[in-house]
């Protein structure tokens, strides 16, 4: 994935293994700890990261109350039909894909 800046803005550069983003995430001047027990605010792909982990975390944790647990793959499926369109590709959307399978 790739991060965006809060505003939907251009993406920020990053490594794409792929050359292809598959979904983007919030991840620009995000407040992160950082070293000596303070904060900062940070950017790039290691602050999209995380949002996309706990998206489909909390995805499977709701979902296996509900059915048999999901693979890996179809988690990926399910992440990508709820994400929204933006003019880059697909953004995330958390409480779409939770709603799915809790409305």
């Amino acid at each position: 994935g790739r991060a965006i800046g809060v505003s939907g803005g251009t993406p920020i550069a990053s490594s794409i293994l792929t050359g292809e983003t598959t979904i983007f995430a919030p991840g620009d001047n995000i407040l992160s700890t950082y070293k000596n027990n303070g904060y900062t605010r940070l950017s790039g792909s290691s602050q999209a990261t995380p949002f996309v982990a706990a998206t489909c975390a909390l995805f499977v944790e709701q979902q296996r109350r509900n059915k048999p647990a999901y693979k890996a793959s179809q988690v990926t499926s399910q992440l990508l039909e709820e994400a929204d369109a933006f003019q880059y590709g697909k953004i995330i959307n958390p409480l779409q894909l939770i709603k799915k399978v809790n409305p």
